[in-house]
């Protein structure tokens, strides 16, 4: 039996909405290639509600009563499916090619939420079963509320829910701590800016909800692009944000040219608008303030913004002082310009 992607027609926007992000973070928790929910219809019949990854780019999935998925819909807790090939001497024999709990509801299981890897985790089993369970519980909240309990839960832990990012406030507290980390330690630490070019046009020309999907369809990419330690934000707009610990400006240059790429990749095929992106990058350097880092990644992004050797002009330029975008304004004037967010904590 294979299941079409096509989404399950009887499921609310906000539930749907909300069991993306789910899924999202569930596979970008444990770095897996890919990620699948199923939810069962009204005969128990599985119906496949979300999936990211490779999962995402495939036209079916396959799906029969004795796979392993179909083994986790049935079973209490989470289920591993362990890697084969391991070698005694060669590491740990805990590898793992798949993840699975069964989505659990008040009188019946709802579906199942499934992580898989290309290549084989060595998460440790106790890792793997905590992050299937909460996300199960997560996406069981979605299923039974209609998405609005869940969408309190996300917004609590700073993810914006269209695109699955972290939120601004979120992303402030991240770069200020491994700011912190990098001073203490003396690793390199990059910044990378990003937004969508002429994306007020977008608005205007095709609609805001078409305007969300290229949002959402962008956030998904970064991501899925971005490794497992990055801390990737929504700065809010068309604007994200990529904090890369230990990362040199050479490499963060590299990835900012992978993340465009998969940006626009992933708005082509979500919605079939040919959508340019722009990045600037920037790398913190000890006693630069949290601050710094911004400005100079933004600056660095306007910069990219107004070459033109690669992207359309911009259909208006930015206001404001500088050139830096409202948003990193917002920072100087609470933080002040002074004030240096990269001391060590206090002893205690």
């Amino acid at each position: 039996m294979e299941l079409s992607l096509t989404p399950a027609r009887d499921v609310p926007d906000k539930t749907q909405t909300s069991l993306d992000v789910v899924l999202r973070c569930f596979v970008s928790a444990l770095s897996a290639d890919t990620g699948i929910l199923l939810g069962l219809d009204s005969d128990g019949k599985p119906q496949l509600l979300s999936a990211a990854g490779y999962a995402a780019r495939r036209a079916t999935v396959p799906w029969t009563q004795g796979s392993f998925l179909g083994h986790a819909l049935k079973a209490e807790g989470a289920s591993l499916e362990p890697a084969s090939g391991w070698r005694e001497g060669s590491g740990s024999p805990d590898a793992w090619h798949a993840v699975a709990c069964r989505i659990s509801g008040p009188d019946e299981p709802l579906g199942v939420v499934y992580a898989g890897f290309d290549r084989p985790s060595h998460l440790s089993r106790g890792e793997l079963t905590w992050a299937a369970n909460a996300h199960a519980r997560l996406a069981g909240l979605c299923m039974s509320e209609g998405g609005e309990a869940v969408g309190a839960v996300l917004r609590s832990s700073g993810v914006d829910q269209l695109t699955g990012c972290l939120r601004y406030e979120r992303v402030l507290e991240m770069l200020t701590a491994e700011i912190q980390r990098s001073t203490r330690q003396g690793h390199s630490l990059s910044c990378c800016f990003l937004d969508i070019d002429r994306f007020k046009a977008i608005n205007e020309e095709h609609g805001h909800l078409q305007g969300d999907n290229v949002l959402s369809s962008a956030g998904e990419a970064l991501v899925g692009s971005a490794r497992g330690f990055d801390c990737v934000g929504h700065f809010g707009g068309d604007e994200f944000v990529v904090v890369m610990p230990e990362t040199s400006l050479p490499e963060a240059r590299r990835a900012a040219t992978r993340m465009r790429r998969a940006m626009g990749a992933s708005i082509a095929k979500s919605t079939g608008l040919d959508v340019a992106t722009s990045a600037g990058v920037a790398q913190w350097r000890r006693g630069d303030s949290m601050l710094h880092l911004l400005e100079e990644s933004d600056r660095a992004l306007q910069s990219d913004k107004a070459s033109g050797d690669t992207h359309p002009a911009p259909l208006t330029k930015r206001k404001g002082s500088g050139g830096l975008s409202g948003l990193v304004r917002g920072v100087r004037s609470r933080v002040g310009p002074r004030e240096r967010t990269d001391k060590p904590p206090p002893k205690a």
